[in-house]
């Protein structure tokens, strides 16, 4: 008697889906979904197609039977094994579920972060998948991305919502070879780098760093007595030191070791954190609409400094939370770049958070500084700076400037960063701190007298360049080994005084009104 024939049954049908998804064979696959044998290229076509469903056979009416074991679907297995184009097309078939979990409670989302599968994970979310779904222990895809340092997982899933700020934990932190090299300022020593210190400027550096040891017990006692004296019930503006004495000692140098005291006392920001205990504490915990962005900036920003070259690193962390807190802070404001480079500086010298956040405030805020306005829509504040600058250059170096116009070099081309991060970036570091100890005791004017000093230190070279070499030469500064002793004195000795910069900052707002009143602008 002949045997009847028996139907292949479902579980049968599930095990070979599962076994064509784990392998990645995809003609099988398709024909274990559809019933059709398919050439290469029929099975290439639907694979470029990927709009198009999957025509499932009827006799298939679920794709999310489980393996008796793991728990696991073929979608499970695909992500597991990253088997991309075995998940484009079952997640192209009606009814599958993105979200089914297996005996551990993990969606195929777990397994393509587990897997480091960056393009199934991709796929998964957008047609989906849940990256807060918890498992049995807890994990959510996020959690996991975290734990497990899958970076490139966790940057797609921040475009579904993630919240960047996972990232600046001690999880994540990649591996620094012990064998890299610094210098004294904490850069990496390479030929390469040019803001490690230029071997033709070691000498006058280690002269200048004799100097200023010496005068360290002075400074310390100074600052003891400023810092006391501006937490008391009857603050003196200076901490009751003549500004005189102090601006005398900052032009002669500061030693390291004060730098952190002088900044915080003569800032204000001694005085802004004691009056607002506890404010830095609650800024950090709140949500921020800029991490997307401070995140990608603090991945460029001091890489070849000890304390930010490793990613999501301590350093890297306080960067972004004083960078998130002050975005919160100053909500008008927000973040722009080239703060981080800002931020970055103070944490070198003032590595507590909350030290850093509160100068930052105070340089951003403060009449004496107002480097807000360089960064405000509009930067309303940057373009007056390029103002004054051009009246500066035309009355203290007239043939410069003439020739600079006739070459039609503008401030703009060179000039934003001199005065948006007050020569960082611009100069070689050491002179850079230099520039910033000054800027903190004498306010914003003072870099005024720096962009003059690095004109005229340069002035003849300039002069006999063209445009293009003008303007290549303004922007690589910082390689240069320019003398930051001989150019303190030049910027000190040279007397712009304060009544000429106000002067010229009317005149700025007169012209800038006279042009806003017919057909806008910005003053010439």
């Amino acid at each position: 008697m002949d045997v009847e024939e028996q139907p292949v049954s479902e579980p049968v049908i599930y095990t070979e889906i599962s076994e064509a998804a784990k392998s990645g064979n995809v003609m099988l696959l398709l024909k274990l979904l559809t019933g059709s044998e398919m050439t290469v290229d029929e099975c290439d076509n639907i694979l470029d197609d990927a709009m198009k469903p999957i025509p499932v056979k009827p006799e298939i009416e679920t794709l999310n039977f489980t393996e008796p074991d793991t728990g696991n679907t073929p979608l499970h297995f695909a992500a597991k094994f990253n088997k991309i184009d075995c998940i484009s097309i079952l997640l192209r078939c009606d009814g599958v579920e993105v979200n089914a979990p297996n005996k551990e409670g993990q969606t195929p989302l777990h397994l393509s972060v587990i897997s480091d599968a960056i393009q199934i994970t991709h796929l998964l979310l957008h047609k989906g998948g849940d990256l807060n779904y918890k498992d049995l222990s807890d994990e959510t895809p996020v959690t996991l991305a975290v734990s497990l340092k899958r970076e490139s997982c966790f940057k797609l899933m921040m475009e579904f919502g993630a919240d960047v700020s996972l990232l600046y934990t001690p999880a994540m932190q990649e591996e620094i070879s012990n064998s890299i090299q610094y210098d004294h300022r904490g850069f990496v020593i390479d030929a390469q780098n040019e803001k490690a210190t230029h071997p033709k400027l070691d000498r006058a550096l280690q002269v200048q760093n004799n100097k200023e040891e010496l005068r360290l017990p002075k400074w310390q006692k100074m600052m003891r007595k400023c810092k006391a004296n501006v937490l008391s019930d009857k603050p003196k503006l200076f901490g009751g030191y003549p500004h005189k004495k102090i601006k005398e000692r900052v032009r002669k140098g500061v030693p390291d070791a004060a730098r952190a005291d002088l900044w915080m006392v003569l800032s204000g920001a001694e005085v802004r954190k004691a009056k607002n205990a506890g404010i830095y504490q609650e800024l950090r915990k709140q949500p921020s609409r800029h991490v997307k962005q401070i995140d990608l900036d603090i991945n460029r920003c001091y890489r070849d400094h000890k304390m930010f070259i490793q990613r999501y690193g301590p350093g890297q962390i306080k960067l972004f939370n004083v960078l998130k807190a002050y975005s919160v802070h100053n909500a008008r404001l927000g973040y722009c770049q080239g703060m981080a480079s800002i931020t970055a500086l103070i944490l070198m010298y003032l590595p507590e958070e909350e030290d850093a956040f509160w100068l930052l405030a105070s340089v951003l805020e403060d009449e004496k500084y107002s480097l807000a306005g360089c960064f405000e829509d509009g930067f309303p504040r940057l373009f007056e700076s390029f103002y004054i600058h051009e009246r500066i250059i035309e009355s203290f170096l007239p043939r410069l400037y003439k020739q600079m116009s006739k070459a039609k070099v503008e401030t703009s081309m060179y000039a934003t960063r001199w005065y948006m991060q007050v020569m960082l970036d611009i100069l070689p570091f050491e002179a850079s701190i230099r520039v910033w100890d000054l800027f903190i005791s004498e306010g914003r004017k003072v870099v005024y007298s720096f962009a003059l000093g690095v004109l005229k230190m340069n002035e003849e070279q300039l002069r006999s360049a063209d445009f293009e070499n003008m303007v290549h030469q303004l922007n690589g500064l910082e390689r240069s080994d320019i003398d930051f002793t001989e150019l303190v004195r030049l910027a000190t000795k040279t007397k712009i005084k304060h009544k000429k910069i106000s002067a010229f900052e009317a005149m700025y707002m007169k012209n800038k009104k006279k042009l806003e009143e017919t057909n806008g602008g910005t003053p010439k």
